[in-house]
């Protein structure tokens, strides 16, 4: 996938817009570039990854910790530098840890 496609691809991603029959691309080295040359891009990223990390902060807070997870790493995804969602991250993962599951049979 290049050039326009790319693009396209990625605002949808930025955007929550399901997509259809596309592989990640996210770690493809010439899509990296792109978001990199374009500030416009960049910018859409880094936004919608702040609102994937605030709905995961929402969604720990109500206990929600496996979609919290889901949307921290969506954020990390989409701006892998986001130390915030990092730490994010670790913190949802050790409180997931740390709950015993209920074993006892009902």
């Amino acid at each position: 996938m290049e050039g326009l496609d790319a693009y396209l691809w990625l605002l949808a991603r930025a955007y929550m817009v399901p997509i259809q029959g596309l592989p990640e691309h996210m770690d493809d080295p010439r899509t990296r570039e792109m978001i990199r040359t374009s500030p416009y891009l960049d910018t859409i990223l880094r936004n919608a990854a702040l609102v994937h990390n605030d709905m995961g902060l929402d969604l720990m807070s109500a206990g929600r910790l496996d979609e919290a997870i889901g949307q921290f790493e969506e954020a990390l995804t989409l701006q892998p530098e986001l130390a915030e969602a990092g730490r994010n991250l670790t913190a949802s993962q050790r409180v997931r840890s740390s709950r015993k599951p209920d074993t006892a049979i009902r």
